[in-house]
């Protein structure tokens, strides 16, 4: 199956792209795709720290499929071929 990662902010950055198709087999989660993309890019794997799984930055980045805000489990929501999921670090401002 084919997924759609938009990534923003800083992953943007590290990655060189902010947008990427990914081919995962057919059942992989979001924890699936989140690897994925770390093995792709090892930059991304210095967005987190020591100890933690790559690209998330324990726990505060925001995930967002098909335009749905998910809060749950990475390695609990299965993918769908054709889903599209935001990968947006934390923003700050004033």
């Amino acid at each position: 199956m084919i997924v759609r990662a938009r990534l923003f902010g800083y992953l943007m950055v590290l990655a060189g792209m902010s947008d990427e198709h990914v081919e995962l087999a057919e059942g992989s989660t979001l924890a699936g795709l989140v690897d994925e993309l770390d093995r792709k890019h090892n930059s991304l794997a210095r967005a987190t720290p020591t100890g933690t799984r790559g690209l998330v930055s324990g726990g505060s980045l925001v995930f967002t499929v098909n335009r749905t805000h998910y809060e749950g489990a990475l390695d609990a929501l299965v993918l769908r071929d054709g889903d599209e999921i935001w990968l947006v670090p934390p923003l700050a401002g004033g």
